[in-house]
Order: structure tokens, then sequence, then C-alpha cells
């Protein structure tokens, strides 16, 4: 599974102009992940939405400590 991460670790280091970790490139995935949850419309209950919307506040928080 890491070779198969590696590009992107690379394509995020060119784009943020800095050396970026697989942690940190996960963590990134993972924010992209929940933002497409909360933000694309689907026919999903509104508590869910809320959670998903709760997620990804979280994640760019930890992602904005980690970077």
């Amino acid at each position: 599974m890491k070779k198969s991460i590696t590009p992107l670790c690379q394509y995020y280091s060119r784009v943020l102009e800095r050396p970026i970790d697989l942690r940190q490139t996960l963590l990134l995935v993972q924010a992209q992940v929940a933002f497409v949850l909360a933000a694309l419309p689907a026919e999903c209950p509104l508590l869910l939405r809320a959670a998903f919307a709760l997620w990804f506040g979280w994640s760019v928080r930890v992602c904005k400590h980690s970077l």
C-alpha cells in the first residue's frame, strides 16, 4: 500500500512546495473524503450529513496542526 501512496505524497509535496510524509498525505486524503461526503448532494438523513460535516471540520483541524 505504501508504494501506491508514494506518488500521491510526491504530488502533494509539489503542490504545497514542501516535503509531505505518508501520515500527512493520509490526513489530506481523509479531509478530502470528508468534504465530498459532507458537501455533495446525496439522499441521506440530515443527522448523517451533520456528522460528515463535523468529520470534515475535525479533519481540517488535524491537517492544520500536522502541516
